[in-house]
């Protein structure tokens, strides 16, 4: 069960920290990310935009096999110190990425990743990045925003549409 007192926590660090706020940039690098995963040429008037949510990140794997791609193991990286963290991001994504890292690890929370449920398939379209640091740093949950085709049918019963 989410805490709804995290979830408030969170919203209140994004509000307060101008870097976090939404980038429809990630929209577009998710559409395209599912485009490429189906041969598709998909734009943003294919879809409607659900509300960021915060969602657990044991909850991640409905929508894509997380584990094949996570950088990092729950709480692999929370108990590093400075040096070693700082390596092991660089190592990850290179210093630019790493500074924004840091910036999301200070405050907690990073701005939303963003779900693609599509009629081929489900994916994390654009934010591993972001869900592999928080699992690293054993955060519980992270903002979420799903997108959704149109015309698409949640099947939840069946796995054929994930991934």
């Amino acid at each position: 069960m989410i805490n709804i007192f995290k979830i408030a926590d969170i919203f209140q660090k994004t509000a307060e920290k101008k870097s976090f706020d939404f980038d429809w940039g990630d929209v577009e690098d998710a559409i395209e990310h599912y485009n490429h995963s189906v041969d598709k040429d998909l734009n943003k008037d294919d879809f409607d935009f659900g509300d960021v949510e915060g969602v657990g990140l044991e909850e991640l794997d409905q929508y894509d096999d997380v584990g094949s791609w996570c950088q990092w193991e729950e709480g692999e990286l929370k108990d590093l110190d400075e040096e070693e963290l700082y390596d092991e991001l660089v190592g990850y994504r290179g210093s630019g990425w790493t500074s924004r890292a840091r910036d999301m690890i200070e405050n907690k929370t990073c701005k939303p990743i963003v779900v693609v449920k599509g009629k081929e398939n489900t994916c994390i379209g654009d934010g591993r990045g972001r869900v592999s640091l928080a699992t690293g740093m054993g955060w519980d949950i992270i903002p979420v925003m799903i997108i959704t085709e149109k015309g698409y049918e949640d099947d939840s019963d069946d796995d054929y549409n994930r991934f």
